[in-house]
């Protein structure tokens, strides 16, 4: 089996292969396990395999970046200072 494509999802690479016995492309961790529901199934080309990805993609919530205090007056006085 021959990797068609790779992707970098949650920390791990995502694969894009030709199914055996088909002209099929299908995803598979490389790692192992299973994949989400919205990327199961065949596709047709690279061009859905890649719209199907990055709307995976798009999808995980993204984790917002805690500032301490100190931090967050740093950045409320340097926003001032470049609104002057």
């Amino acid at each position: 089996m021959e990797i068609s494509k790779t992707y970098k999802a949650e920390g791990k690479s995502l694969q894009a292969f030709i199914a055996p016995n088909t002209s099929h492309y299908k995803l598979q961790w490389s790692t192992g396990g299973k994949i989400p529901a919205s990327l199961e199934g065949m596709y047709t080309s690279l061009f859905f395999v890649d719209t199907a990805v990055t709307s995976y993609l798009n999808s995980i919530p993204k984790e917002k970046v805690q500032l301490d205090p100190k931090e967050k007056w740093e950045a409320k006085q340097a926003k001032k200072t470049k609104e002057d």
